[in-house]
């Protein structure tokens, strides 16, 4: 059976994190519990970003522990493959203790990465096919990707997928084959 893990998510700047707090908080003095915080956060695990990021302050953490902050320079990359594999060693040892799982944040692909297990097949990214992809139209990303998905099982089909939904600026033409979630 899997574990429970409690979950606090939503939109940016809501109030996640101090949420998040006050139930870590309130399991230690009503119910006598250990917990401990994991940031989903894709902004918040770069060292030194703490401006613009929204990044909890330690007086804000009132003495919770938390996980999945500062872990790697900001000229690094980081897949949510990597995040997924990482927090779930963090939930594997916090259980291993009795400490209960908090994770907050507002990166859905990590939450579901973790709760769902749709972290990706962790392959290397494909430059010289970024390169292409990147050159390519809107119009051509879009009939590509739907080539791409009548070859997919039923199960995995995206649906409304169409120029209506996007933007058209480079880092979402070239992520359009990159990032469909499978789910």
């Amino acid at each position: 059976m899997k574990p429970k893990i409690i979950t606090v998510l939503g939109p940016t700047a809501i109030g996640k994190s101090d949420l998040a707090v006050e139930i870590a908080l309130y399991f230690k003095s009503e119910l006598g519990l250990r917990s401990e915080i994991i940031s989903a956060d894709s902004r918040q695990i770069y060292k030194c970003l703490d401006l613009g990021t929204g990044k909890i302050t330690i007086d804000e953490m009132k003495g919770v522990r938390h996980h999945m902050l500062d872990i790697i320079n900001p000229d690094e990359s980081y897949s949510v493959y990597q995040y997924t594999e990482d927090t779930n060693r963090v939930i594997k040892e916090l259980l291993s203790q009795n400490i209960i799982p908090i994770i907050c944040g507002g990166t859905g692909q990590y939450i579901d990465g973790v709760l769902f297990d749709t972290k990706g097949a962790g392959v290397k990214q494909d430059q010289k096919l970024r390169d292409e992809l990147e050159k390519e139209t809107l119009k051509n990303l879009i009939a590509i990707s739907r080539d791409f998905l009548k070859e997919m099982p039923p199960v995995y089909k995206v649906t409304g997928l169409n120029q209506d939904h996007l933007v058209g600026n480079n880092a979402l033409r070239s992520a359009i084959l990159a990032a469909i979630m499978i789910t």
